[in-house]
């Protein structure tokens, strides 16, 4: 479905229009067909889509907030952890963020 070129779409609508996770979950049929300009094969069809755009803005959030962790603690950690790593997950559907302050295994 990812390679669907209604879903590319979609998908690209709501990154450049910056949409919230709320703002996809909440679409209806009526204005992904006005947004695509196309009908959606089916509500079946319109749900995955959304889904999959929600897990995409999810990742999207997830390192932004990642991104201004970093800019608060780099400059201490680089003093006192010279060698730290992190990364972002999520556990249980919710963001984390690991931290390694002597370098990640």
């Amino acid at each position: 479905m990812r390679n669907h070129p209604l879903y590319q779409k979609l998908k690209q609508i709501a990154i450049d229009r910056n949409y919230t996770l709320e703002q996809v979950q909440f679409l209806s049929f009526a204005q992904a067909t006005t947004l695509l300009g196309e009908r959606p094969a089916s509500t079946t069809f319109l749900e995955n889509m959304k889904q999959d755009i929600i897990m995409e803005l999810w990742d999207r959030d997830d390192e932004a907030n990642l991104q201004q962790v970093r800019q608060k603690i780099k400059t201490w950690l680089d003093a006192n952890f010279p060698n730290w790593a992190d990364e972002w997950d999520r556990e249980g559907g919710k963001p984390c963020i690991k931290l390694w302050l002597k370098g990640k295994p």
